[in-house]
C-alpha cells in the first residue's frame, strides 16, 4: 500500500510538471502571436520603449478608430474606382485620361493606408520584394502627369499609362504569395509558345 501512495505522489508531481510546461509553451506561443499582430503583452516585462520620434508623436495624435479607418478605406477606394472608370469616358483625350487614371490609381493605393497605417504602407512599399515595382509605379505616375500636363504629347502619355498599369499590377501581385512567380512562369510560357 505504501508503494501505491508513493506512486500516486510521483504521478501527481509529473502531471503538475507537464501542466506547467504546457502552460509555459502556450503562453510563449500566445506572446509570439501577439507580437506578430502588433499587440504587446502587458503582463510580461519588456525593454524600455525607445524615445518617440516626431512621426510617432504625429501618428499618436492622428490615430483613427477602426470604424474611421474602414470609412477612409472605403471612401478612397470608391473615389479611386470612380476616377479610373471616369477615365474611360475621356479616353479620346489622352491628357484628361492620364490625369483621371493616375488620380484613381493614387487614391486606390492610398486607400490601403487607412487600413494598415500610412507609415507601415510606406515601409512595406520598400520591402525587397516590392521596391522595384513601387519605384517604377511612382516614377511612371510622375512621368504620366508630366507628359500629360507639361509635354502634352499623347503618345508619350499613353506609353507612360501602360507602364503605370503594368507596374501597379506587378506591385499588387507582390502582396499575394507566389503570385509574381506564377505570373513570371506564365509570361515565360506564353513567350516560348510556338505560333
Amino acid at each position: 500500500m505504501e508503494n501505491l501512495g508513493f506512486f500516486k505522489e510521483v504521478m501527481a508531481e509529473a502531471v503538475d510538471r507537464a501542466k506547467g510546461a504546457v502552460v509555459e509553451k502556450t503562453q510563449a506561443a500566445v506572446g509570439k502571436a501577439r507580437e506578430m499582430v502588433g499587440l504587446v503583452d502587458s503582463s510580461e516585462p519588456s525593454a524600455p520603449p525607445p524615445e518617440p520620434s516626431i512621426l510617432d508623436e504625429l501618428n499618436q495624435y492622428c490615430s483613427l478608430t477602426l470604424k474611421q479607418r474602414i470609412y477612409g478605406f472605403a471612401t478612397c477606394l470608391c473615389i479611386g474606382i470612380f476616377c479610373t472608370l471616369m477615365s474611360i469616358l475621356v479616353f479620346p483625350s489622352p491628357i484628361k485620361f492620364a490625369i483621371t487614371y493616375s488620380l484613381g490609381n493614387l487614391m486606390a493605393i492610398g486607400s490601403t493606408g487607412f487600413l494598415i497605417g500610412f507609415m507601415r504602407q510606406l515601409k512595406m512599399m520598400f520591402d525587397p520584394i516590392r521596391i522595384g515595382a513601387a519605384i517604377v509605379f511612382a516614377l511612371s505616375l510622375i512621368l504620366t502627369l508630366i507628359a500629360a500636363l507639361y509635354v502634352q504629347d499623347a503618345l508619350l502619355t499613353l506609353l507612360c499609362i501602360v507602364v503605370q498599369a503594368c507596374a501597379l499590377i506587378w506591385y499588387s501581385l507582390s502582396y499575394i504569395p507566389f503570385a509574381q512567380t506564377s505570373a513570371k512562369r506564365c509570361m515565360r510560357m506564353c513567350y516560348e509558345a510556338e505560333f
